[in-house]
C-alpha cells in the first residue's frame, strides 16, 4: 500500500516538475477549446546485455488532430522495480525539438525513440511512458501502461549496430538497405539475414527482404548492403531484422526477431 501511495505522489510531483520545466522554456501557448483523449504506448526492442531501445507513440482519438503542437513533452522512465519514478532513470523530449514521427507533419501519430543504456545483464526492467498535453501549468500528464523487458545474460553473438534505408523506396521497384553488424561470438559468422518492413501497431502488412552474411570474423564489425524488390503498398513501415542466432542457416528454429526501433521506411 505504501508503495502505491508513494507512486501516486511521485506522479503528482512529476506533473508539477514538468509544468515548471515547460513554463521556464516558453511563456505562452494557446489552449484548445476541446480536450481530446490520447493513447500512449511504448515498445521495447534492440535488447542486448546492457542496452535497449524504446519507441513511445502517442495517437489522438481523432486521427487528424494536430497533436504535434499540443504535446509539450514525451518522456520515459525505467527501473528494476514495478514503479518507475523520477529518482530513477528518465528521459525527456521537449516539443520544441519537434519529436514527430512524420518528419514534421502537423498531424498523425507522435513518436520518439529513447535509448536506454548502462543496464544490468539478465535483469528485468519496468518501463513507463508519459506525455504532457495542452499547455504548461494547466496541462495534463498522461501515462502509458507499465511494460517489462529482460536484458540478455551476455552480448548477442550477432549484434545489429545500425540500419538505414538507402534513398526512396517505390512499390514494385528495387530497394536498398545498409546494416552494420558485429560478431560477438566465438567463430566466424556466415548466415542469412532479413529486413522486415512492418506496418506499425497492426504489424500487417509486412514483407521480408533477405541477404547473406559472409565471413564476419570474431570481434569484427562489418557493413553489408541488402537489396530486393519492394512489393508493399505506399505507406510508412517500421524496419526490423530477422537473423540466425546460432550461425546455422539450415536450422530455422534458431532464427531470432530483432526489433530495430526508430528506423522507418516510406514506400512511395
Amino acid at each position: 500500500m505504501n508503495s502505491i501511495i508513494s507512486n501516486k505522489l511521485n506522479k503528482v510531483y512529476l506533473a508539477a516538475l514538468l509544468g515548471f520545466m515547460i513554463l521556464a522554456s516558453s511563456c505562452c501557448k494557446p489552449s484548445p477549446d476541446v480536450v481530446l483523449n490520447y493513447t500512449i504506448s511504448a515498445q521495447v526492442g534492440a535488447i542486448t546485455n546492457n542496452s535497449a531501445s524504446c519507441i513511445v507513440r502517442l495517437v489522438a482519438e481523432s486521427g487528424n488532430e494536430d497533436i504535434y503542437n499540443r504535446v509539450w513533452f514525451l518522456g520515459l522512465m525505467w527501473d528494476v522495480d514495478g514503479y518507475p519514478t523520477l529518482n530513477k532513470k528518465i528521459g525527456f523530449l521537449s516539443n520544441e525539438m519537434h519529436p514527430n514521427g512524420n518528419s514534421g507533419s502537423p498531424s498523425g501519430p507522435l513518436q520518439y525513440t529513447f535509448q536506454m543504456t548502462d543496464l544490468k545483464p539478465n535483469t528485468t526492467y519496468y518501463v513507463e511512458s508519459l506525455a504532457t498535453i495542452d499547455g504548461y501549468l494547466d496541462g495534463t500528464v498522461q501515462y502509458g501502461p507499465v511494460i517489462t523487458f529482460t536484458t540478455l545474460a551476455s552480448a548477442p553473438d550477432l549484434q545489429i549496430a545500425s540500419l538505414k534505408v538507402n534513398g526512396d523506396l517505390y512499390q514494385n521497384q528495387t530497394g536498398s538497405f545498409t546494416a552494420t553488424l558485429k560478431n560477438n561470438g566465438n567463430e566466424a559468422y556466415n548466415s542469412r539475414l532479413w529486413i522486415y518492413l512492418i506496418k506499425p501497431v497492426t504489424n500487417t502488412p509486412f514483407q521480408g527482404i533477405g541477404g547473406d552474411i559472409y565471413s564476419i570474423a570474431v570481434g569484427e564489425s562489418k557493413t553489408i548492403t541488402i537489396t530486393g524488390t519492394v512489393t508493399l503498398p505506399p505507406d510508412t513501415y517500421d524496419c526490423n531484422m530477422v537473423f540466425d542466432a546460432n550461425n546455422n542457416p539450415n536450422n530455422m528454429e534458431t532464427y531470432q526477431f530483432y526489433n530495430v526501433l526508430g528506423v522507418q521506411a516510406t514506400v512511395k
